[in-house]
């Protein structure tokens, strides 16, 4: 799989294997995340998935010079192989360029190539960007909330609570779901038991959490404690609204 419609001119999509490779996942990860080792995989470990089974693309330029890259190990999830997507990278400067999508678009056709039906990762449910991509364009749904997956290893981002979401890969893209009755805010007071209800998230959390961590983590807060409420309730997670503001759409009893 090289070129794929709607990426920029001589963008190319392939599996990345070798020492320069790895070298170059380690340098995008670094401009993505920083230097704290704590939060990146290193060449030793990629190369060791990859000698497992895992799955390593990227996006290259003309140049040939890595703009991001996709990666995951096999899994057993309820029995059954599966696939865990581990993480997606992209260069700050090559964002908004359909790499994302593109990237999980060649991971899912490789992954089929395997017979392989599902895959899973996890995402940090205050990204607005993220959760429009795999709830909307990919058509993955959230099946479990953890608190503080990563403890304290996620530096600056206000804890490190995740959605894990499963993808079908079969499955097609998924839709806006209906608006909901109320919302609920940062400055919600008591969580309204309706039908569907809208929990509310930050456009730009990454911005927010380096410009104001106080004002973050309330936003933590609040939505750690709307969707443990509504979750454990058994409402589940219908889809997510781009809008001002973006938020998740909860339904009950389906």
């Amino acid at each position: 799989m090289g070129e794929v419609a709607g990426l920029p001119a001589g963008v190319e999509l392939r599996a990345l294997a070798g020492r320069d490779d790895l070298a170059a996942c380690l340098e995008v990860q670094q401009a993505v995340w920083g230097d704290d080792p704590r939060e990146l995989v290193p060449p030793i470990v990629l190369e060791a998935t990859l000698r497992a089974g895992g799955l390593l693309g990227g996006a290259c330029d003309a140049a040939g010079r890595l703009l991001g890259f996709v990666y995951g190990m096999p899994a057993i999830r309820e029995g059954r192989p599966a696939h865990w997507s581990h993480l997606m990278a992209v260069r700050p400067e090559a964002r908004r360029l359909g790499l994302g999508l593109a990237l999980k678009q060649w991971q899912r056709a490789h992954l089929q190539e395997q017979g392989i039906e599902r895959a899973y990762w996890s995402y940090d449910p205050l990204l607005a960007g993220n959760a429009h991509l795999n709830l909307n364009l990919l058509g993955a749904r959230v099946v479990e909330y953890v608190e503080e997956m990563y403890g304290g290893e996620v530096q600056g981002t206000a804890g490190s609570d995740r959605f894990i979401v499963e993808w079908m890969l079969a499955a097609p893209a998924g839709t806006a779901p209906p608006a909901p009755g109320e919302v609920v805010g940062l400055e919600t007071a008591a969580l309204p038991d309706v039908p569907r209800v809208g929990v509310a998230v930050p456009k730009d959390f990454s911005a927010l959490a380096g410009g104001d961590p106080v004002l973050a983590g309330r936003w933590r807060a609040a939505t750690r404690r709307a969707f443990t409420h509504y979750l454990d309730g058994g409402y589940r997670v219908a889809g997510f609204r781009r809008g001002d503001p973006p938020l998740y759409v909860l339904e009950a009893g389906v």
